[in-house]
């Protein structure tokens, strides 16, 4: 999507829901129950919610090694698996700190306020009932998908997988240090493997002008080996520098 002419707030607002859309399906989900057929409603609910990309696992014992492994995002565990066996390997994973957890979501057919609250402060995203509710799934999951503070104090980027691509989402102020930043960023997306890297400049607050060299380099450096750059600014941050040329806006 090509946009040239000046937006609304509306329209604005309509482009950065297309692209949490984009996001929430492209989502890495890890779904696990005792047995294909049993995950068979999980997995529906899922993808009435719009998540797509999930994997249904049957084998508690293998979840050190898929997370290891660091291309998911939540790990779903359905409550027909026994309940003390997956908390418990839950707490134990969470007890190393040589490894990065993602977010666990535990499903039952009955959840006290007193269960709920053992799961939250056992620091699992939550726990839902069965039978599930699609948009209980879209709550629960995109809650960690998106960030609601809106604050934009705090400068950071960071980069993560997207598809074929990659995803490196900029918040704060992007001035020299940031461009810095970025730069580096750029070149370490180049050398994986990807199609590219797209980056979400939706929560910039300002940004310094050097970024034209950043962007003229990294385009070349692209381009050399067959990547593109895409550009996510629905507040127009970037349109003062005409980069047109060098980058591709979405």
């Amino acid at each position: 999507m090509e946009i040239k002419d000046e937006l609304s707030f509306e329209e604005f607002e309509e482009i950065e829901r297309a692209f949490a859309k984009i996001i929430q399906m492209s989502c890495s989900i890890l779904l696990v129950g005792p047995s294909r057929i049993k995950c068979q409603s999980d997995l529906n609910s899922l993808k009435e919610a719009g998540f797509f990309n999930v994997t249904v696992e049957t084998r508690l014992s293998t979840l050190p090694m898929l997370i290891k492994k660091g291309n998911i995002r939540v790990i779903v565990i359905d409550g027909d698996m026994k309940d003390n066996e997956s908390l418990k390997l839950f707490l134990s994973m969470k007890s190393k700190k040589d490894l990065k957890l993602p977010e666990f979501l535990f499903i039952r057919e009955d959840v006290s306020d007193n269960m709920l609250d053992v799961f939250q402060k056992a620091g699992a995203l939550g726990c839902i009932h069965k039978p599930l509710v699609c948009s209980e799934f879209e709550n629960a999951i995109s809650s960690i998908l998106f960030d609601e503070d809106s604050s934009f104090e705090e400068f950071s980027v960071e980069s993560k997988p997207f598809g074929e691509s990659t995803l490196i989402k900029i918040k704060g102020d992007l001035h020299r240090q940031g461009i810095n930043e970025l730069s580096d960023k750029l070149k370490v997306v180049q050398n994986e493997q990807n199609d590219g890297c797209l980056i979400d400049f939706s929560r910039v607050t300002s940004v310094d002008k050097s970024i034209v060299e950043v962007f003229n380099e990294s385009s070349d450096s692209y381009k050399s080996v067959e990547k593109s750059i895409d550009i996510f600014d629905p507040k127009r941050k970037l349109i003062k520098f005409a980069l047109e040329k060098v980058v591709k806006f979405i």
